[in-house]
């Protein structure tokens, strides 16, 4: 077994690539993710009712009866409305902005993984594989 964990791990160590000489669309990867995990579980369009309308009975304003100052006496009042009884919050059943088609030709990926930010990373991983190299090569000098 210990054999076994050592063979592994100087195979990878001698045949392991570094992220920039990978050639890796994290778009395309990310759109077939997508894809299958739709084709597997597919979001059913919403149904559509009618609502019946019906006049809802507006309440009566209430008038506050007793204790009313006068003059000098009553300082500032603000008014109070009667709001009514607290209502349910609505819950929303339709699609969400993921599920829909945007409208526009073609298949359209996620924004944060642009051409632009896939040489970025391409970039920072090839500017990181020079500096492992450069470190590699002054520490062989050392030695």
């Amino acid at each position: 077994m210990k054999a076994f964990v050592v063979f592994s791990l100087v195979f990878v160590s001698a045949f392991a690539q570094h992220p920039a000489e990978l050639d890796f669309d994290s778009t395309a990867a990310i759109q077939r993710l997508h894809s299958a995990l739709l084709e597997r579980f597919p979001t059913p369009a919403p149904p559509v009712r009618a609502v019946p309308v019906r006049p809802l009975p507006t309440p009566r304003p209430r008038q506050q009866q007793a204790g009313l100052l006068a003059g000098h006496l009553a300082g500032h009042q603000a008014p109070h409305r009667f709001e009514g009884p607290p209502q349910p919050i609505k819950k929303w059943n339709g699609p969400f902005a993921h599920e829909l088609p945007a409208g526009v030709p073609g298949s359209v990926g996620h924004t944060q993984f642009t051409p632009e930010v896939a040489a970025a990373h391409r970039f920072i991983a090839q500017a990181h594989l020079n500096h492992v190299k450069q470190r590699l090569a002054m520490e062989g000098q050392q030695f």
